[in-house]
């Protein structure tokens, strides 16, 4: 049985807002971060428990081109994503929507 994906509503504001932040640079570098976004998904969604813990039970996918983080949690019923975070922002941030 496949584990539902459901993201936490700061996760999606996350994504928008880093997909308009890379589209004011350059007129399609949103969309290629959002290409990349579901090459992370995927990787987590076939092999969720493949990224160890990072803190607590919440686990980090990379991204190859963007400095970005995919947080997430693994439950017996489903994947969790807590938030898409940048590298050099400080983790409080998306540990407080733990």
């Amino acid at each position: 049985m496949s584990l539902a994906l459901v993201y936490k509503r700061e996760a999606r504001s996350d994504i928008a807002e880093i997909h308009d932040y890379y589209e004011s640079q350059r007129v399609g570098l949103g969309d290629e971060f959002l290409e990349e976004l579901t090459a992370v998904k995927d990787r987590v969604f076939r092999q969720p428990k493949a990224n160890r813990p990072i803190w607590g039970e919440i686990r980090r996918g990379l991204f190859s081109r963007f400095p970005y983080g995919f947080f997430y949690r693994v439950t017996p019923s489903r994947i969790e994503v807590i938030a898409v975070y940048h590298h050099s922002r400080d983790p409080a941030g998306w540990r407080g929507r733990v």
